[in-house]
């Protein structure tokens, strides 16, 4: 167990050295576990660990507010919004260009999501739909025209959907563009 802690203790302090305040808790959160773990309080180990995890969520989902640039080329975005209940996340941001508008939404773990990534999942599916797709960072994007707007999907993994959806003249050019110009790989990372 004492290894364990280690590796623990290691892995929380790389991952936190950018953020002094969350690094100080984690340090007083893992020396707290490690002297419940040699008194062998076993419940009171597994809550401190929670508390710590939870704080490296918390952190994770402010640095998300990096892959929703306030600028990405002549695309000037609006303020951020962010969401978060448990596990459940959406992050969104609206930016424009001229007359056109295009949003950057991302959904993780919410109740309606399930039933379209459990679609998005299936390859036969979409090629059955005639749907388009377009490879980005390694991710495929599924095509789709609706009511006067353009969107462009993506799954990020088993339960994160990444949108870009096009209004005001944007064509789909220019959501594959912005799709470009951003790390999906990274941000399915802090995921």
């Amino acid at each position: 167990m004492k290894i364990f802690l280690y590796l623990l203790l290691s892995l929380f302090a790389i991952s936190s050295l950018h953020a002094d305040a969350v690094q100080e808790k984690i340090e007083r959160g893992l020396r707290k576990a490690f002297k419940e773990n040699e008194k062998d309080q076993r419940d009171d180990l597994k809550e401190t660990l929670k508390e710590m995890l939870a704080v490296l969520e918390k952190e994770n989902v402010k640095s998300i507010d990096d892959y929703f640039p306030d600028k990405i080329d002549t695309w000037e975005g609006e303020k951020l919004q962010k969401e978060q209940e448990g596990k459940s996340l959406k992050v969104s941001r609206i930016y424009e260009d001229d007359e056109k508008e295009v949003e950057l939404r991302l959904s993780r773990d919410t109740p309606m999501l399930d039933i379209y990534l459990r679609l998005m999942k299936n390859e036969d599916l979409i090629r059955l739909s005639g749907a388009k797709t377009h490879k980005v960072d390694g991710f495929t994007g599924i095509e789709e025209e609706k009511g006067g707007k353009l969107f462009l999907r993506f799954l990020l993994n088993d339960e994160t959907l990444f949108e870009l959806e096009g209004s005001k003249g944007t064509e789909m050019r220019d959501l594959i563009r912005i799709a470009r110009r951003l790390d999906l790989k990274a941000i399915t990372k802090l995921l």
